[in-house]
């Protein structure tokens, strides 16, 4: 019980940033498409760029990225399978999207980093750019196929400024070269604002969700993947390589499982709506995982003994 509140008491932090973008969007009219932009545009390049430059890329983190991309990619397609006995409508499109897409950056990244240490950035970002390369190609096309085409969809990966943050930060980390000063002093300040904006968008999103937006199948069955589905798989893959493959370390194992669990990505509801595909189902469904995270990720990781 003590090594839970432990966990508990020290993710808490997260959700009161939740309540802060809340009242910003209610009282004082804060608009989350500005703030989202600052977060992708600026913050997120920074703490990508920062997490790959200072990783060791000796411990195979490299390949850390392909596994999230792979297990996305799959419960996607089997969950939209599946949707189709469920919905006749797009909900199918947004439940596989949404099952599948966890909110490793503006909720795993800080989490890792609060539970596991400084040293959890890299494997955590590696993971983050994986869910990024799944979100902006089979993702998005999921979500969006009777409207974009598959090249459309792929086209979206090259807008995206975290992708080219990853090459720098990985060109830099292979050939040792040194980053000038002012701009390493700047990416450390921009990184110190990602989880901050990451989470108060969330709380943005939720000032214009009403009661009568909550589908309760859909709910239901979103929350089983994304917790149920997704540990069993990880634990699954962890156990596997432990014990037969031995291709990743420790540290990615753990990091590995706390990913696995993180709440419904908060950039499902942006695209939902700009795709115009229930957004309002999307963020309830957000809400509430984030809301259940903060209980089952301490619970998981206690019973586990991760630490």
């Amino acid at each position: 019980m003590e090594i839970f509140l432990s966990l508990f008491f020290k993710i808490i932090p997260l959700y009161v940033l939740i309540g802060i973008g809340y009242i910003g969007a209610k009282y004082f009219d804060i608009k989350r498409d500005s703030i989202a932009k600052v977060a992708i545009y600026f913050a997120s390049p920074a703490i990508v760029f920062v997490g790959i430059q200072n990783a060791d890329l000796s411990t195979n983190v490299i390949y850390f990225p392909i596994v999230f991309f792979l297990v996305s990619t799959f419960i996607c397609l089997i969950n939209l399978f599946f949707a189709q006995f469920l919905w006749k409508d797009s909900t199918k499109n947004l439940f596989a999207m949404a099952s599948a897409n966890g909110n490793l950056g503006y909720f795993g990244i800080p989490v890792c980093i609060v539970l596991l240490g400084e040293e959890s950035l890299p494997t955590a970002v590696a993971a983050t750019f994986g869910l990024i390369v799944f979100e902006y190609t089979v993702g998005y096309y999921v979500l969006a196929r009777s409207n974009y085409t598959v090249r459309e969809s792929l086209s979206k990966i090259f807008k995206l400024p975290a992708i080219y943050a990853f090459i720098l930060g990985l060109l830099t980390n292979s050939f040792d070269l040194t980053v000038p000063a002012p701009i390493s002093q700047t990416m450390d300040l921009m990184k110190g604002a990602y989880t901050p904006l990451g989470m108060m968008i969330i709380g943005l999103g939720l000032a214009t969700v009403k009661l009568h937006h909550i589908d309760k199948k859909f709910i239901s069955f979103s929350l089983l993947n994304k917790f149920i589905v997704w540990l069993g798989i990880s634990l699954f893959l962890v156990f596997l390589d432990t014990n037969y493959f031995h291709v990743f370390n420790e540290m990615i194992h753990k990091v590995f499982v706390i990913e696995s669990i993180t709440p419904i990505a908060a950039n499902t509801a942006a695209f939902a709506s700009i795709l115009n595909t229930h957004p309002e189902k999307a963020s309830i469904a957000i809400f509430i995982s984030t809301i259940v995270a903060l209980v089952f990720i301490p619970l998981v990781l206690t019973s586990l003994s991760i630490f």
